[in-house]
């Protein structure tokens, strides 16, 4: 959090200045544009003179010009990283106890045909900083792991120009350590053992005989092939099909072309989609009238006591059965525990909401351990077809008809005939 603060400040600063300066900068260049336009125009002639020109040219307000892009302008690849090491004294405070007490790690350090991991490039990052906490003596450049640094920060770090040229930067490289600290951590390329947020993200996967053991099931679930690259050929056929139709599509070599979409250029001259928007349908009057009918006929119930509701007339949750077997699990209110997750990802409000104190069934660690084990492709379909079972069997259901038609939030869709992820309703 102390990090994220540090950047999101910094970031602030760095727009707020770019903001401020901004207009220095447009008159800076715009004066040396004016200089370079003159000595073009001069360097046109034969026998132009540029030393005379030069000398005709108020070389005080040229330099002048020159030192403001000097100090305002930036590279290409920086963003706040001066602003970032202004706040070194605040990295300096916590950085020596985050290093004593948390003991980072990176898993294996090279991965066949990968080479070395990018979180033990942070490792060793944090590994030198240890060593020379109490050092004194100049570093050499040599000694220094530069992995972690990105150009923006090499820079700084190893300085070209200035006092510092040539030397090791010791302010700028712990700021620049704990940057890309954090965002390892995020990535998880850099973990704290034993933490369930910030822990090895592979603690919990199966390894060795029990996963050759798990693997047919668990990919028959997922609907993956067993056989390593099977699948990804298969996406990659799908893919270069798509973009083989679609570029037949829009070039007028296939019937499937659109009217409603077309290539065209832009003022720049490149290439751009245009789509053109449907056509509005609107709404007759006694569609509002049943609509209005219907919403005062609606009862108002929370959404968990609704689905527990259904699982009374349906039986659907007993089908989230643990992963280690299809037998229903027999700890208590196990039903309250399914439905509570099935409830936060369908709302995507995470499980802290649905958590309650003084109920175990309702427990945050509960929940987290029945999402991870009861919640998977097996188990939603199965309970799913119970719901369709269900459905299918109503005399509304049946009054409607086959189940050939379906509607979805009233939108209306209209695709091609081919289109690599469109199909007919169930």
């Amino acid at each position: 959090m102390a990090v994220g603060d540090l950047l999101r400040t910094s970031a602030f600063k760095a727009t707020k200045e770019r903001m401020r300066t901004l207009k220095d900068l447009d008159v800076a260049a715009i004066v040396l544009r004016e200089v370079w336009l003159k000595i073009r125009s001069v360097a046109e002639i034969p026998d132009g003179d540029i030393r005379a020109a030069l000398d005709e040219m108020d070389l005080a307000a040229i330099g002048a010009a020159a030192d403001v892009i000097g100090d305002i302008a930036r590279e290409p690849d920086e963003d706040f990283q001066e602003e970032l090491l202004q706040r070194y004294a605040t990295v300096r405070r916590f950085l020596p106890k985050l290093l004593k007490h948390l003991d980072f790690d990176a898993g294996a350090a090279e991965v066949a045909g990968q080479g070395v991991r990018r979180g033990h490039e942070v490792l060793a990052a944090l590994d030198f900083l240890k060593a020379i906490e109490r050092r004194r003596t100049d570093i050499d450049p040599q000694e220094v792991p530069a992995g972690v640094l990105t150009s923006a920060w090499h820079r700084r770090v190893f300085p070209k120009r200035g006092e510092l040229a040539g030397t090791f930067n010791k302010s700028a490289y712990p700021v620049a350590a704990v940057e890309r600290l954090r965002e390892s951590l995020r990535r998880h390329e850099v973990f704290v053992p034993g933490l369930r947020k910030w822990g090895d993200p592979t603690a919990g996967l199966l390894k060795g005989a029990e996963w050759e053991r798990a693997r047919p099931r668990i990919c028959d679930e997922l609907n993956l092939s067993p056989q390593p690259g099977a699948d990804v050929e298969r996406w990659a056929d799908t893919l270069d099909f798509a973009y083989r139709q679609l570029a037949a599509g829009l070039s007028g070599e296939d019937d499937g072309r659109n009217d409603w979409v077309r290539p065209a250029k832009d003022e720049d001259g490149k290439d751009r989609l245009v789509l053109t928007g449907l056509d509005r349908l609107d709404e007759p009057a006694s569609l509002t009238t049943l609509r209005a009918d219907i919403d005062a006929r609606m009862p108002i119930v929370d959404l968990p006591e609704a689905l527990l509701e259904v699982h009374s007339w349906t039986g659907c949750l007993d089908h989230f059965t643990h992963v280690s077997g299809d037998v229903p699990s027999r700890k208590q209110d196990m039903i309250t525990s399914i439905a509570a997750v099935l409830v936060s990802q369908a709302m995507n409000v995470g499980m802290r909401p649905m958590a309650a104190e003084g109920e175990p069934a309702l427990a945050l660690d509960r929940l987290y351990w029945v999402e991870q084990n009861y919640l998977r492709a097996a188990t939603l379909t199965a309970a799913n077809a119970a719901l369709v079972d269900h459905h299918s069997g109503l005399d509304l259901a049946k009054a409607w008809g086959g189940g050939e038609l379906a509607s979805a939030d009233g939108l209306r869709f209209v695709v091609p005939v081919k289109t690599i992820n469109a199909g007919p309703t169930h």
